[in-house]
């Protein structure tokens, strides 16, 4: 396969890359087989990611031109009783390494039933078919479709996000879903 290479210095997910080439992210994996996550290296301070021939200047710009949570998305997750770090990397099939990675100075021992952690968006955490959702946490006052009304989105697309939820059983520290803004 021909590419070009591009020098990074911050990491990047794989599905960021393919987005600016306009490519896949198996494409993106074919051209860096090292690359056994589902992001560039988070440790190093730069990097050189092949690229598909003729991308390299458009990813490089498209690079330069994106936020950190654009280069490397996040989904968050909200700690319940007996979570541990060890069960999370193994129910979302990814490495403690890659956990503390994504949440610089965690303290395994002070994990709290609703704090928020960041798992790594390709794992499956939080996605029903193509919509990842990110959690929130209900508030006295709030009603579906305030929520909704203030997200600007329809009520059928936010009970679709929360099929279990019974709106008439919402109380504030509930927990629903809301679409993840990209």
């Amino acid at each position: 396969m021909k590419f070009e290479e591009a020098e990074i210095n911050s990491p990047v997910s794989l599905s960021f890359i393919a987005r600016c080439t306009d490519s896949t992210v198996k494409t993106i994996r074919g051209l860096n087989p090292e690359l056994k996550r589902w992001c560039t290296p988070p440790d190093l301070k730069t990097y050189r990611v092949r690229v598909p021939e003729g991308t390299g200047e458009r990813f490089s710009e498209c690079f330069n031109n994106a936020t950190p949570e654009e280069r490397m998305p996040k989904i968050p997750y909200i700690i319940k009783k007996g979570d541990t770090l060890w069960d999370l990397a193994n129910s979302f099939h990814f490495t403690r390494k890659e956990l503390y990675a994504l949440n610089k100075g965690i303290n395994p021992r002070r994990l709290r039933p609703g704090s928020i952690i960041y798992l790594p968006p390709t794992n499956g955490a939080y996605v029903t078919e193509t919509r990842p959702k990110t959690p929130y946490i209900i508030k006295k006052g709030d009603t579906l479709w305030e929520i909704a009304k203030r997200l600007r989105i329809t009520r059928k697309e936010l009970y679709a996000l929360n099929k279990d939820i019974n709106p008439e059983r919402l109380r504030p520290g509930s927990i629903i879903y809301l679409p993840l803004k990209r």
